[in-house]
């Protein structure tokens, strides 16, 4: 059993996958990993840098909830419905961060909602933790691209200027303190 049936309401949403470095055969393997058998574009761009992949796969989103992911990450079944709960709780949010259960990376998450603009003591983000509304991010904020991953001036970074640029935009930015 997965989130579409055990939530009748996910029935809209939609998998946007763009892929650098899934080419060929190597994107059927993705695809399989990822079980994208559902509501998936698959769209692909040459070149570098993690920020330049994020701001195509925005370009060419369509959702209302744009969620940032890795192609490592795995959500529960409950992350898209904590994610869809929010921003309906939340009808002027534009960017919601989130705390992430990763593997790769133990954070200490502050167990207060606050706006991004005053961050919590220690806080940083991390692009797997970052939900927005589409609509009042683009075309205004995109992650800065020399900054990231592959990027040519600063290889870190990029999630924290995403939220710097919503923030400075006048948007509501806000902290949950929900696991994704």
């Amino acid at each position: 059993m997965n989130a579409f049936t055990m939530y009748p309401r996910f029935c809209y949403l939609h998998v946007m996958v763009c892929a650098m470095w899934y080419v060929g055969n190597k994107m059927a393997i993705f695809a399989k990993r990822h079980n994208l058998l559902y509501a998936t574009t698959v769209v692909t761009l040459s070149g570098r840098g993690t920020s330049r992949n994020r701001n195509y796969a925005i370009k060419h989103s369509t959702a209302d909830i744009c969620l940032i992911a890795d192609d490592d990450i795995v959500y529960n079944n409950d992350s898209f419905r904590t994610i869809i709960t929010t921003f309906e709780a939340n009808p002027t949010l534009d960017v919601a961060t989130f705390q992430s259960d990763s593997i790769y990376e133990k954070k200490c998450f502050p167990n207060f909602s606050f706006n991004l603009a005053a961050p919590a003591k220690n806080y940083y983000v991390s692009a797997i933790e970052i939900a927005f509304r589409r609509s009042s991010v683009t075309p205004y904020v995109l992650f800065n691209e020399l900054t990231g991953p592959g990027a040519p001036v600063l290889q870190a970074a990029e999630d924290s200027f995403f939220v710097l640029e919503a923030v400075i935009r006048g948007l509501n930015c806000q902290f949950f303190p929900k696991t994704i």
